[in-house]
């Protein structure tokens, strides 16, 4: 399955929009910021002052929120935004709030995201692939949406994993059970492998796999 889009997120505060859509819109004197995941879901919305002050929220692609802060902006284009917040809550991808311990300790950093389609039925889907690292757990997150603007959403995947006594320990949750995920650990060569599948046609519609970072294995 060829992977159309890969990137980093190069750091925690800098949003990027995967679909461009900012608009700058001002009101007296508040402004707004908006951008959009490629299902036309929002990634972040920002409401900000003449003096750079800010408070948004920023969402996973399923609309689960992903944090809420207040603070000051660095530096805001017309495709991305940089912010340095002084209040923020942040959650797990499951909507669960991140334990403040968590956040002080600063171990959350994003890793990989890419895009791949699929056609089904004569329509085409997109499985948007991305993973996290939360604390001393890493997370690997599907979303499956049509290609619309509406910003629908038809399945969501979670897999957790946790090295612990010299091996991958490792848990999935689905949102809607319209597909079926596969996934394996390769605890040798620290490999995850994922295979999605298609319940109305048992058919494989997306698969990857990738190596487990190495850091958490250093206590």
């Amino acid at each position: 399955m060829k992977i159309l889009q890969i990137f980093i997120y190069l750091c925690a505060i800098l949003l990027v929009a995967c679909n461009s859509d900012y608009r700058g819109q001002s009101v007296g004197e508040i402004s707004l910021w908006k951008s959009k995941y490629n299902n036309g879901a929002p990634t972040g919305i920002i409401h900000y002052d003449k003096s750079g002050n800010y408070s948004g929220s920023f969402f996973y692609p399923d609309g689960t929120p992903q944090s809420v802060s207040n603070g000051k902006i660095l530096e805001i284009n017309d495709s991305s935004i940089s912010v340095n917040h002084k209040h923020s809550l942040r959650f797990y991808p499951d909507g669960t709030p991140i334990p403040s311990e968590t956040l002080k300790d600063n171990a959350i950093s994003n890793g990989i995201t890419g895009i791949s389609s699929f056609i089904e039925n004569g329509d085409e889907f997109f499985v948007d692939f991305r993973t996290i690292k939360i604390g001393d757990e890493f997370f690997v997150t599907l979303y499956i949406y049509p290609d619309s603007k509406e910003g629908k959403i038809i399945d969501r995947f979670i897999v957790k994993c946790r090295y612990s006594k010299s091996k991958w320990i490792s848990q999935m949750s689905s949102l809607f059970g319209q597909y079926k995920l596969d996934y394996t650990i390769n605890n040798e060569q620290d490999k995850l492998n994922i295979q999605l599948f298609s319940n109305k046609s048992n058919t494989s519609v997306f698969e990857f796999s990738f190596k487990l970072p190495d850091d958490f294995k250093i206590k």
